[in-house]
């Protein structure tokens, strides 16, 4: 079993900025007199709280290929076992409208066993993009069927690299 996990550090670092930008403005926005130590005991709740969350997210999201079957896992509550060889097409496309370039997201499109069209979506902000360009290069072992547009075929000749 070939297991593709998540990029915790990077993630954490993203959304600890955030967090840390948040409750700062949010602490002195209600209340500018509010001391200091307040506003650091706040921001520490606050960052074990949104810390919890991104470590949950982080660490119990994978990938996984065992024989003909991707096993996607997102925190413990989605999961979805896919035929490798049901696997239709990989697109990288942007995951939001505005900042197209910075966050992007593996899709991964399959037939389900009424013939409908279905995917699922892996993050590049979660999933380190050598991590997806392996995970692609597998797939693609498995299945050459797989059409790819040229950002995941770029992202799989990454992964050779």
């Amino acid at each position: 079993m070939k297991k593709y996990t998540t990029d915790w550090k990077g993630t954490i670092t993203i959304f600890a900025i955030i967090a840390i930008f948040n409750a700062v403005t949010f602490y002195w926005n209600k209340n500018p007199t509010l001391p200091l130590l307040k506003v650091i005991i706040g921001l520490v709740a606050w960052f074990v709280f949104v810390g919890f969350g991104i470590l949950l997210m982080t660490v119990y999201s994978y990938a996984s290929i065992s024989g003909n079957t991707l096993k996607y896992v997102w925190l413990f509550f989605s999961r979805r076992t896919i035929d490798i060889n049901s696997i239709t097409e990989i697109n990288d496309q942007p995951t939001f409208k505005v900042a197209k370039s910075q966050f992007r997201s593996l899709y991964v499109f399959y037939t389900d066993k009424n013939g409908d069209t279905k995917w699922i979506e892996l993050r590049i902000t979660i999933f380190p993009e050598k991590t997806l360009g392996r995970l692609i290069k597998d797939l693609k072992a498995i299945n050459p069927r797989i059409e790819l547009n040229k950002y995941s075929q770029k992202l799989m000749d990454s992964a050779s690299e």
